[in-house]
């Protein structure tokens, strides 16, 4: 997770204050990652697909064909987890009325962290058939726009140029 802080989250997670405080941190918890987020608003209030089907769309949203079925799996296990799943297989991230989460309770605090806002909630448009990626670690920002339609060549061009900027100590390079 970064530097992201989940403070506030964290104590609805803990140490609940009203009824839903807890089910609501979960579901921040299950769409922290941006991919996982995606996914939920995908889905939201229909039946989520077989895996296979996920692990498709997981693949369409830039996840490497070798690991598509594999983060679907999760994505689908952690949704079971957090309960978002009902007995017909649809996907309810959004609080219940009543739950004791609000919109603004389930976002990570602005004022925890106030780059966060500025980087994330406050992009430049990309243009069409672009996507974008923003990181922010200890105030240094990383940011790349790619093609939606990224071609073999320029994903081991980018790949290339990832590893030889890679920090010294940092993972090694795996193959496969």
């Amino acid at each position: 997770m970064g530097r992201i802080s989940t403070y506030a989250c964290r104590q609805r997670l803990f140490f609940p204050t009203a009824e839903g405080k807890k089910q609501s941190a979960i579901i921040t918890f299950l769409k922290t990652p941006a991919l996982f987020k995606r996914i939920a608003e995908r889905y939201e209030g229909n039946k989520l697909p077989d895996n296979e089907t996920l692990g498709n769309v997981m693949h369409m949203e830039g996840v490497n064909e070798s690991w598509k079925d594999r983060v679907a799996g999760i994505f689908a296990r952690s949704a079971q987890t957090a309960g978002v799943i009902d007995s017909n297989g649809v996907l309810q991230c959004t609080p219940q009325p009543g739950g004791g989460g609000s919109p603004e309770e389930d976002e990570l605090s602005n004022k925890e962290e106030p780059n966060l806002q500025r980087i994330f909630l406050k992009q430049p448009p990309t243009s069409q058939g672009t996507k974008q990626f923003n990181f922010d670690f200890d105030g240094e920002i990383v940011s790349l726009t790619f093609s939606e339609n990224l071609h073999a060549i320029q994903w081991h061009a980018l790949n290339e140029f990832v590893q030889s900027i890679r920090p010294k100590g940092g993972p090694e390079k795996k193959n496969g």
